[in-house]
């Protein structure tokens, strides 16, 4: 325990970083107007309600879905919020890098979890010599707390990663790893029995409604034994009545008891508040969002026992929910980032060359080799190869992806050669917003093209994306004019 105090702490920073330096929007907008930071606030918001209902569209799926939404989101605030660290990196830096991959890698699936605010929970499938599903009262508020705990586990390595960025202690590479293998373990340990406990106390009628389920398809077994001999099988769960639900429901529990142990192994055991507070307030922000927004889906099945309200033809209920959740969720997370850059000074992560070792150099090559076409390359062909029917196998999805990847490596081995790993902070910030410009632009172009939505979500989406433009445009101008003042 004495690594992580105080003491210890501070002479390892000395020994590691080189300068500590204000967060990003003190220093890049240090003549910012209340106007400006309005601005910033809400283009942020706009462009993750935007990115979250290209996630859900046609041909992009879960992964490669939060994938895209990520990586346009860190584009976004890696230009105007993060502090200018590990600028030797840049936009292919490890950092970044797994910043964008953090939001992805913890994705959940929410089955028939949304519509249980309305007190009515669906079989999922219909039960033998049934033509339809069934539906089954239940509380609304396990409705509401299984959407909380959903939307508390849905991203919390990005929390953890934007925690680790704006904290003034140092992640050594083994605390990360520590971090993320508290994660797992106590997911895991809730997936084997914690979470079936709660959710027989929140919700039993999903615990009844998956017995009756196995016992119609001839399981004589009870859902905790079907759970543990199908672990985390979703696939085979969506062929019983109740289990999609059941699954998801212990995959939302057990991921949001895992992210308050991943807050508390930051805040008690590598004592680092600011680090554990930015963790839980995206994730608290994030569980709130999906759960506010989750009322456009109860207004749009029917309010109440899905019969007390009379939807009007034009709400489209799943897709502004998707939508909102982002908007909202941007929202926070944009509020929770110009709080913490108006904090004070933070260390700057500058190792020094001979802190990185052969064994890390060619794992940080590899890493970016494998990562870097995988989010930049195949985030595009993957959405446009599903919805042009190609195979992900197909010539025109590999093709461009193993020539980036080829040409990507020479590339790196040639500037190693050169030495030229670093580039200025002006370079690197052109890089970052010329990137986020044309990325942006190619998902929406994307999601216009093949996407199937009523009117007023297209509108809305129209709107919203020429403002997210409006914006970014009004605050690289600004970002231009700060700078030439600052160097007056």
């Amino acid at each position: 325990m004495k690594s992580n105090t105080p003491a210890k702490q501070d002479k390892q920073t000395s020994e590691i970083f080189t300068r500590c330096e204000q967060p990003g929007l003190s220093e890049d907008f240090k003549y910012a107007s209340k106007g400006q930071f309005v601005v910033i606030l809400l283009t942020g918001a706009f462009l993750f309600g935007t990115l979250w209902r290209i996630r859900g569209s046609e041909g992009f799926g879960s992964f490669w879905g939060m994938i895209v939404a990520s990586l346009c989101f860190c584009l976004f605030v890696f230009t105007f919020l993060i502090p200018k660290y590990k600028t030797n990196s840049g936009i292919f830096g490890e950092v970044f890098l797994i910043t964008v991959l953090s939001m992805a890698v913890t994705v959940g699936g929410w089955g028939t979890l949304n519509t249980q605010i309305t007190g009515m929970l669906s079989s999922g499938i219909p039960f033998s010599g049934e033509d339809a599903v069934i539906y089954v009262p239940i509380n609304p508020l396990s409705g509401i707390t299984i959407m909380l705990c959903l939307g508390f586990g849905w991203m919390p390595f990005f929390a953890y990663c934007i925690g680790r960025i704006y904290s003034n202690r140092i992640h050594m590479f083994k605390q990360t790893l520590l971090a993320i293998a508290v994660y797992y373990i106590v997911m895991w340990l809730a997936m084997l029995l914690v979470s079936h406990i709660l959710l027989g106390f929140l919700n039993p009628q999903a615990t009844d409604l998956f017995s009756y389920g196995l016992t119609d398809k001839g399981y004589n077994i009870s859902p905790w034994r079907a759970y543990i001999s199908n672990f985390d099988n979703s696939s085979w769960a969506k062929g019983i009545p109740g289990g999609r639900n059941y699954f998801a429901s212990i995959s939302a529990i057990s991921s949001a008891i895992a992210s308050v142990a991943l807050f508390a192994f930051v805040r008690y055991i590598l004592h680092d508040k600011r680090a554990s507070n930015i963790i839980f307030k995206i994730c608290g922000v994030h569980a709130l969002s999906i759960t506010l927004a989750d009322l456009w889906l109860f207004w749009s099945v029917g309010g109440f026992r899905m019969s007390s309200l009379v939807p009007p033809a034009w709400l489209d209920g799943w897709h502004m929910w998707e939508y909102f959740t982002g908007l909202f969720s941007g929202l926070g997370i944009m509020l929770i980032l110009l709080n913490a850059n108006r904090t004070d000074e933070i260390c700057i992560e500058q190792p020094k060359a001979e802190t990185a070792g052969k064994f890390m150099t060619i794992l940080g090559f590899l890493f970016r080799l494998i990562f870097v076409p995988i989010i930049f390359i195949a985030s595009i062909m993957k959405p446009l190869a599903d919805n042009f029917g190609l195979p992900f196998t197909h010539f025109f999805v590999l093709f461009p992806l193993v020539f980036f990847t080829v040409l990507y490596g020479l590339l790196i081995l040639i500037r190693r050669i050169k030495n030229r790993d670093s580039l200025n902070n002006r370079n690197y910030y052109r890089l970052f917003s010329a990137l986020f410009l044309l990325y942006y632009s190619i998902y929406v172009a994307i999601y216009f093209r093949f996407a199937d939505a009523s009117y007023v979500v297209q509108y809305m989406m129209m709107i919203t994306a020429v403002a997210v433009y409006l914006g970014y445009v009004f605050l690289l101008r600004n970002k231009s004019l700060d700078n030439n003042q600052k160097h007056r």
